[in-house]
């Protein structure tokens, strides 16, 4: 019997495998900020380290077995002059205007089954995934669903409440993270639906008794992940809710 909904995110629940919009949107903000504030070094900073910055970007994405380690090394460049110097309530303002933007490219396939599980048979439902945190919760709250736990990349914040920068701190491993949920809420794993769609989540379909691929899994994972996990494939929205359905008990 189910008792437990696991998630990744970028590419499963969200379209976008890298979620670069959000960043995007940030230094977009950044240099907009100190173009009112007249500051020319500040301005000079951002396009060097943007151009620095766009170069991890391009290989993050074309080179797939090494993208969490370009991304580890944007978010490095961008630190100093972008994710740091927000105050808590420009951050908020700011997710939740992304979160209202992006809403369109989540999987309703996947959230409107997965939001009847959460209200009518009260399964918890956790997201761990090497995005942002704080785009992920207002994103969810949007679509009027309960999540029990995000697990997720944070901004830090100094005492003041202002950022010091974004810790990219969860990239590969999430089979730990999986472990530690499953530990603290006593669950037998075979009692675990994990949803993902890249290799950075095989592990976890590997721990758990009911591994789904999401709609957006290229069709040779889906195929390799069926086939040595036992992985469900959905084909459609209701084809997923009949899956859903059958192992809720």
């Amino acid at each position: 019997m189910l008792r437990m909904i696991v998630s990744d995110w970028n590419g499963t629940l969200f379209s976008d495998p890298l979620e670069e919009k959000f960043f995007q949107g940030l230094c977009k903000k950044a240099f907009y900020k100190a173009l009112k504030g007249m500051s020319l070094r500040t301005m000079t900073s951002l396009l060097m380290r943007g151009a620095w910055g766009f170069r991890e970007y391009l290989s993050a994405k074309g080179r797939k077995t090494k993208t969490l380690e370009h991304i580890a090394k944007l978010v490095d460049i961008l630190n100093p002059c972008v994710f740091a110097g927000l105050t808590q309530a420009e951050l908020d303002e700011y997710a939740w205007k992304y979160a209202f933007r992006i809403r369109k490219k989540l999987d309703m396939r996947l959230i409107w089954p997965i939001r009847s599980m959460v209200r009518e048979r009260n399964v918890p439902l956790v997201i761990i995934s090497s995005g942002c945190k704080e785009g992920i919760i207002p994103a969810m709250e949007l679509m009027d669903i309960r999540v029990d736990r995000v697990v997720a990349n944070v901004f830090n914040m100094n005492g003041s409440g202002v950022t010091t920068g974004f810790d990219f701190q969860i990239t590969d491993n999430k089979a730990d993270l999986l472990e530690e949920v499953l530990k603290e809420h006593d669950l037998d794993p075979s009692e675990v639906m994990y949803l993902g769609d890249s290799l950075a989540d095989e592990e976890c379909f590997g721990m758990v008794g009911y591994p789904v691929v999401s709609f957006f899994t290229k069709s040779d994972l889906k195929e390799k992940y069926s086939r040595r996990f036992g992985a469900f494939v959905p084909v459609d929205q209701e084809d997923f809710e009949k899956y859903l359905n059958g192992i809720a008990g």
